[in-house]
């Protein structure tokens, strides 16, 4: 399950920097990735949960919620489906809604669109007592992550996201560094190099290409049976649990 990936992460990987740092695990890091990979012309969203451990805010899940600008009904949806998944999927309270995540459809926009700040408005993380995050996606970054040598020295999260504290009561961002851990075994960089082998079959025009599916909560949405709701749970992402356990 999540909980146990999650749980095995915080035992084993150690606090790589110190207070005000976000630390993104590899769960999140992957989910991330993979949405924005999966949607390279759309811009997407997600919730970000995570807890607190050593000073530090640590992500340790990501939910991808959209790929296009999300609305009123879709935001009120998805919301109360990942608050009701947390509720039964984790031991504690302090494992929450702590965030935001996004990418615009333009390569050289890096900056969120105003929606996103509405949204942020709205996550209060009151177990937590911090004001919310949001992580935006660089996509001229993207290259780096294809065309890098595996270096376990390398923090290419640091690079690929880009950090942000939410000041609702003055509206305004404050830069914060993003740091990516390590899981139970191997390094960031070995996570990393994995993960580009599955980035490089999405953006493959090749059928054949191994790809690591990633489904969001509008894809839950689309029409189809028993099969394809289970398939496309977004508050899971099977495949991406077992790729990052195996």
């Amino acid at each position: 399950s999540i909980a146990r990936l999650d749980s095995e992460t915080m035992k084993k990987d150690k606090n790589p920097t110190g207070d005000g740092a976000v630390i993104v695990t590899p769960l999140a890091y992957t989910k991330i990735t993979l949405h924005a990979v999966a949607n390279p012309c759309q811009p997407i969203h997600g919730i970000l949960v995570g807890n607190q451990c050593e000073g530090n805010l640590r992500i340790v899940d990501a939910l991808p919620v959209c790929h296009s600008h999300p609305t009123r009904t879709i935001l009120n949806m998805a919301f109360r489906l990942a608050e009701s998944h947390l509720l039964r999927t984790t031991s504690t309270n302090t494992t929450t809604i702590v965030g935001w995540y996004t990418a615009t459809e333009r390569l050289d926009d890096t900056k969120a669109s105003p929606a996103v700040f509405r949204i942020l408005s709205t996550i209060h993380s009151t177990e937590l007592g911090i004001e919310p995050v949001l992580l935006c996606i660089q996509n001229s970054k993207f290259t780096n992550l294809m065309e890098e040598e595996e270096d376990e020295q390398k923090d290419t999260a640091s690079t690929l996201l880009q950090g942000y504290s939410w000041d609702a009561q003055n509206k305004r961002t404050t830069s914060i560094p993003v740091v990516l851990v390590q899981q139970s075994s191997g390094s960031p960089g070995k996570t990393l190099a994995a993960l580009r082998t599955h980035c490089s079959g999405f953006l493959s025009s090749s059928r054949t290409t191994s790809r690591l599916p990633i489904y969001d909560f509008e894809n839950h949405l689309e029409e189809g049976g028993s099969s394809h709701i289970q398939e496309t749970d977004w508050l899971v992402n099977r495949a991406v649990v077992d790729f990052l356990m195996s």
